[in-house]
């Protein structure tokens, strides 16, 4: 940055050495300077004010929907005359100054814009202004000045005389290096994109690592930095600042990718510095039986389940709790549906769940924009509390859900376009969740989920009262023995994903869902996988109704009962028949309604006689009930 004299005082010095005509007059050719001219000296201006529309272009493009991207100039601009008297009549569309002080203003304000962004490669007289212009276009007429063109006039004479006294100081203008040609792209080149891995979290056969956020002094100013914690195959452990690329001992290397930004200085690390230096200095790794009772313990301590239930809940609870520090080797990861009454317990649930899980992400009211770059820059384990909106159909929402329906996969991501450029961003959205709400959530959405029900616990029940923050060591230690469990167990979380004996009586979303929480079992104690095992397939049975929506299962029935009459029904009848049963709930449906609801279960018309009809059998009918878990009322003769 320049220094400048208060920019009046030094036009005033440097105008006693001129004409009243030459001051008029001073400018350099297109701006751009006079090799010839020497320090000191002013070389008349002989170009003419530009054209609104081309000055304007070079400060952006313009491209599909009238978009419009800022040049590097203007970026550069902007980000050099930030707090300054300026600033603001140019980025901020404020007015540039009343009437009666409009002049000495602009003279000001242009001779500070060009002692800042003189320097600038490649920035002209037409540049500044482009800047000033539409702030001098927004002045209403006045006395001296009856019409815009006159102060556009007035602007370019001023850019002229603070331009020609910068350019006497013999500023020099600074040359941006020739750019590095891009080394041509080579078939050798391609990338295994087997071999890239997020930062925060990674579990491999070669090592596993933990992103973690560090506050440091530098310059007596406090910065944030990522460390990364390493384990490597042999046992030997290891923090380095985070890399780009990790060089493994055979050779090969992982890219991590994404490289977040920064964090805050005030980011606390949920891994805490004694243990972590404990553990650099070698530290036995926890024992995992022993986290997992003490996370059993910690649960009981400070909530109520229903009675006939909780166990199975408590030790989902604790399994859910280890599964977020070792997702990363599932392709598919169950969400947790935290349902239930007001006052049933829920928010205590994601009390203990903040606390506890990897790298917890709480919100109720983030936008779906905030969502998926939150969880792309930084990951971990999304907490949605009062999830009662995505049932809403408004545009933000809807794009929450297609979040949320994608990101219980590998690979699931989000997909948005950039405003300026139109150009496809996919944003990584994978990863454990839990979502808790009153009304329950939309079908799909449900579906990727394991319920988890509370009630509301007696009257007489001290839990409730107890504050969570007293107990601020017990969450401390468990987070800290979590995260060494994360590195110390990784080759046996990397066999969990292969046990499909752990669930053999499921299949398809089932046991995508409750796999990993069986194999966590069955690593930790024989006896805990059996009971989960019978506490899944419980859940499963009493959630499939659940599943179903109402009128499905009405619509079933009644064509069940068409058919053991022996009729072959249109959807006409079929409705008619739900009526009968359930009059308000198919008030507003039509025949085409119906087909819609019997299609979806394999159930589609044949034409007879000119009409469509239903020819449905019991073996049809029977598929439906042991599929959907539905009981169609078929009497015991039609299913012999």
């Amino acid at each position: 940055m320049h220094p400048l004299i208060e920019p009046m005082q030094y036009i005033e010095q440097l105008e006693n050495r001129l004409t009243a005509d030459q001051v008029a007059l001073i400018i350099c050719p297109q701006g751009k300077g006079n090799p010839a001219a020497r320090p000191g000296e002013i070389v008349p201006f002989k170009g003419d004010e530009p054209d609104p529309e081309g000055a304007r272009i070079l400060l952006g493009r313009t491209v599909a929907a009238g978009t419009v991207t800022p040049s590097a100039f203007y970026k550069e601009a902007k980000h050099r005359l930030k707090g300054r008297d300026c600033f603001d009549c140019i980025f901020a569309d404020k007015e540039l100054a009343p009437p009666g002080r409009r002049g000495s203003t602009m003279l000001s304000y242009t001779a500070q814009a060009i002692a800042l962004l003189y320097p600038v490669a490649g920035c002209t007289p037409s540049h500044i202004y482009a800047l000033f212009l539409p702030a001098v276009q927004r002045f209403t007429p006045a006395k001296d000045m009856p019409s815009t063109a006159a102060w556009t006039a007035e602007l370019w004479r001023m850019i002229g005389r603070n331009w020609a006294l910068e350019d006497a100081k013999g500023t020099p203008k600074i040359v941006p290096p020739a750019p590095t040609p891009p080394k041509p792209c080579q078939p050798d080149d391609e990338l295994d994109i087997q071999r890239i891995i997020r930062p925060e979290l990674f579990l491999t056969s070669a090592v596993a690592g933990v992103c973690v956020p560090l506050s440091v002094l530098e310059n007596d100013i406090a910065k944030g930095r990522w460390m990364l914690y390493l384990q490597w195959a042999d046992g030997r452990r290891e923090a380095v600042e985070l890399p780009g690329v990790l060089n493994l001992p055979d050779g090969s290397r992982y890219i991590i990718f994404p490289i977040p930004a920064n964090p805050l200085p005030n980011n606390r690390p949920t891994w805490t510095a004694a243990h972590r230096k404990a553990w650099i200095n070698g530290a036995p790794t926890p024992n995992a039986l022993d986290v997992f009772k003490r996370l059993c313990d910690a649960i009981v301590d400070y909530t109520d389940f229903p009675p006939a239930k909780a166990h199975g809940s408590t030790a989902l609870l604790a399994l859910f709790v280890i599964l977020t520090y070792c997702f990363p080797v599932w392709d598919a990861v169950p969400y947790l549906y935290i349902g239930g009454p007001a006052g049933s317990g829920k928010t205590r649930v994601f009390e203990l769940l903040s606390r506890l899980a990897f790298r917890p992400l709480v919100s109720s009211n983030l936008t779906s924009a905030a969502l998926f770059r939150t969880l792309h820059e930084r990951g971990g384990v999304l907490l949605l509390d009062e999830a009662e909106r995505l049932k809403e159909s408004t545009p933000d929402v809807s794009e929450i859900r297609t979040i949320l329906l994608a990101g219980y996969k590998r690979g699931g991501k989000a997909q948005r376009l950039k405003p300026e450029t139109f150009e496809l961003q996919e944003f990584d959205v994978f990863g454990p969740k839990a979502v808790a709400c009153i009304a329950g959530l939309p079908g799909p959405l449900l579906s990727r989920c394991i319920p988890l029900i509370m009630f509301r616990c007696p009257a007489d029940s001290q839990k409730p009262k107890r504050r969570l923050d007293d107990d601020a060591e017990r969450w401390r230690n468990l987070r800290d023995d979590l995260h060494a469990l994360a590195l110390g167990h990784a080759p046996v979380f990397l066999e969990l994903a292969g046990l499909s004996e752990v669930c053999p009586d499921m299949t398809g979303r089932h046991y995508e869902l409750w796999q990993p929480i069986l194999a966590l079992a069955a690593v930790l104690d024989t006896d805990l996988h059996d009971r989960m095992k019978r506490f899944a397939m419980e859940t499963i049975s009493e959630n499939q109704e659940d599943a179903t929506p109402d009128a499905d299962e009405a619509t079933l029935r009644a064509l069940a009962v068409l058919i053991v009459r022996g009729a072959t029904p249109q959807a006409k009848a079929i409705l008619d028949a739900a009526r009968m049963e359930s009059p308000e709930l198919f008030a507003r449906y039509t025949p085409k309604g119906v087909a819609n609801i019997l299609k979806r279960y394999g159930l589609k018309t044949v034409k007879a006689h000119d009409k469509r009809v239903y020819r449905v059998t019991m073996d049809d009918l029977r598929r439906i009930e042991g599929a959907y878990q539905i009981d169609l009322n078929v009497p015991y003769e039609a299913k012999a």
